[in-house]
């Protein structure tokens, strides 16, 4: 899947990332094609999405990077 394609799905408008957020978002559902981006948004919901990706360091990475940048969840 293309960084585009990737981009289409799993972008969330009410949550922006940045171009570095949603690489490191793409790492991680790439080596985790089992967490489809509908699956993670009803685990995020739920607030239950740190219980299945916790101990994942590429779900980390996305966490501290879209916490840190000041690019990210920017309206």
């Amino acid at each position: 899947m293309t960084q585009v394609e990737f981009n289409e799905q799993w972008s969330v408008d009410e949550l922006p990332a940045c171009d570095t957020g949603m690489e490191l978002l793409k790492h991680f559902a790439d080596m985790h094609p089992e967490f489809t981006a509908s699956y993670i948004r009803r685990l995020a919901w739920a607030d239950e999405v740190d219980t299945f990706t916790a101990a994942d360091p590429l779900w980390t990475a996305y966490v501290r990077h879209v916490s840190d940048c000041p690019h990210c969840n920017d309206l």
